[in-house]
């Protein structure tokens, strides 16, 4: 494994004190996770599949909050939230990282 520089290794496994500073073009399209309220019936759905290990499929017009969920469900459950823009022609192989 590589070696972190010292200047950002973390010895006291504590969080930082330090505020990241993001940048002014990121700003318009990072939201907070915290604001967002799901549907009663679509956080029973949520518990279902997290309860069976299962995935959801969550399929709507484009603008209607999909992607929204799942940056609050992964804030919720604390794992990272990775973006993966879809269409007609993805295909499963494109999630992975591949070079010519």
């Amino acid at each position: 494994m590589t070696k972190l520089p010292a200047d950002l290794e973390n010895r006291t496994r504590k969080p930082s004190e330090k505020k990241v500073a993001l940048a002014e073009a990121r700003r318009s399209t990072f939201r907070d996770p915290s604001a967002y309220q799901p549907d009663p019936d679509l956080v029973d759905a949520m518990r279902v599949a997290l309860l069976l290990r299962k995935p959801l499929l969550v399929t709507g017009e484009p603008g209607t909050g999909k992607t929204d969920l799942g940056r609050y469900l992964a804030w919720k459950c604390g794992f990272l939230f990775f973006q993966f823009d879809s269409k007609s022609t993805s295909v499963a192989r494109d999630l992975h990282y591949y070079y010519d």
